[in-house]
């Protein structure tokens, strides 16, 4: 895994899937890992652009975890991480953009 080329797209969309299976599974603390690792994996091979991708699916887990300040901060390091890769106009951005003020504003009571 540690040598995977910057090319290889296709082994990180089979480590989303798994991640996506253990998830749908209920396994949230494995797909975490599967995500982390995934996002490890972004970063060490010049696939910085997918780390927002990854780091929502993470952010998703911490949620479903129950870890509500966790998925507030992993949605900051997704939104971080697309404006510094130049990712735009997704649908998950705007997505993403959305949750965060709606996590924050209930974390603070608000909501």
């Amino acid at each position: 895994k540690k040598t995977m080329g910057p090319g290889n797209e296709e082994f990180l969309r089979c480590m989303g899937s798994a991640g996506a299976c253990l998830e749908k599974l209920g396994k949230f603390d494995e797909a975490y890992e599967t995500y982390e690792e995934s996002l490890e994996l972004c970063r060490a091979n010049g696939q910085a652009k997918r780390s927002g991708q990854f780091l929502t699916s993470m952010e998703k887990c911490k949620f479903e975890m129950g870890d509500e300040e966790g998925c507030v901060e992993l949605l900051k390091q997704a939104t971080k991480a697309d404006r510094e890769n130049g990712v735009t106009d997704t649908g998950q951005t705007s997505e993403r953009h959305l949750l965060l003020a709606m996590m924050e504003d209930a974390l603070s009571g608000g909501g």
